[in-house]
């Protein structure tokens, strides 16, 4: 865009950037992609190994001024943390292994694949335990599920297929042509559309 100044008559060159926009091919992308990947796997070593080193300076201080009681401290707190970690993800994973063998039940005993999440609420998870062979005991969940069945059988019925054969149910209904209606059939099948 030109403009000219009011006093001189020059035309002035407008300030405008015009960003341009860059194509790349699709084995670009990938082999950019693949070098950025390489330097955040190097940064991340890079952050492992600075951190060992402040610890393991962070240890040996703790080890010459003689706080050895600091030092037990914050190992006995780094493992207290491990064990907090150790049982929640226990727990965590015999509430899915509880969830996997109450699914697979409900299915086994005829429950319709639709209403699986429903029985899963409905059924609570801490009435089972998970034995040393992370096993759950099959009996005690069908019987809570037989409980269920008693109370919900709606859940548990399987709809029966309709096969259809090639011979109609209903009779065959003749449909005459407009052309063959008089004027009184006209407009009852007027009215009725």
């Amino acid at each position: 865009m030109e403009e000219t100044k009011a006093q001189t008559g020059e035309p002035v060159q407008s300030n405008e950037v015009k960003a341009e926009t860059k194509v790349y091919s699709t084995e670009q992308l990938q082999a950019r992609l693949k070098e950025v990947n390489e330097e955040s796997k190097g940064y991340r070593l890079r952050l492992q190994e600075e951190k060992r080193q402040r610890e393991d300076a962070e240890r040996q201080r703790l080890e010459s001024d003689g706080k050895w009681q600091e030092l037990a401290d914050k190992y006995r707190k780094e493992l207290e943390q491990s064990k907090t970690m150790g049982s929640k993800l226990k727990s965590a994973f015999e509430m899915k292994l509880i969830a996997d063998q109450i699914s697979t039940q409900a299915q086994r005993m005829g429950c319709g694949a639709e209403y699986v999440d429903l029985i899963l609420n409905t059924v609570d998870p801490s009435k089972f335990s998970v034995d040393e062979n992370l096993s759950v005991d099959t009996q005690q969940v069908t019987q809570e599920l037989e409980k269920i069945r008693a109370a919900k059988p709606r859940l548990f019925e399987q709809p029966t297929p309709r096969i259809h054969d090639g011979v109609p149910r209903t009779p065959i209904v003749k449909k005459k042509l407009l052309n063959d209606m008089g004027t009184s059939e006209l407009i009852e099948l007027w009215k009725k559309l």
